[in-house]
């Protein structure tokens, strides 16, 4: 299995009735982002859910390996790490941006 495009992802608009997940230039090292996918809106509240909770996934994949490396290399309690947890877990319920 090959690499998956690194994130940040955001969405982006697409074509009408479409959301875009796109990644910026600086983490595909092309000139223009990429799109990453492509979501049908058709009218469903759950549409813009799920674009919240794709566009977050390389930052929550990061943030689950950065607390339990944490954990498993300092043998230590993971609070120094829960800001960006919660920070991550925000964004995939589209709380933030």
């Amino acid at each position: 299995m090959s690499a998956h495009t690194p994130g940040p992802w955001y969405q982006a608009a697409g074509d009408e009735g479409i959301i875009a997940i796109d990644a910026p230039p600086s983490s595909t090292n092309y000139d223009e982002s990429m799109e990453v996918c492509l979501i049908s809106t058709q009218d469903d509240d759950s549409i813009f859910a799920n674009a919240a909770l794709i566009s977050a996934a390389p930052e929550l994949l990061v943030a689950l390996m950065e607390v339990l490396e944490y954990i498993d290399v300092a043998n230590a309690d993971p609070v120094s790490r829960w800001p960006a947890a919660h920070a991550v877990i925000a964004k995939a319920r589209g709380e933030a941006a």
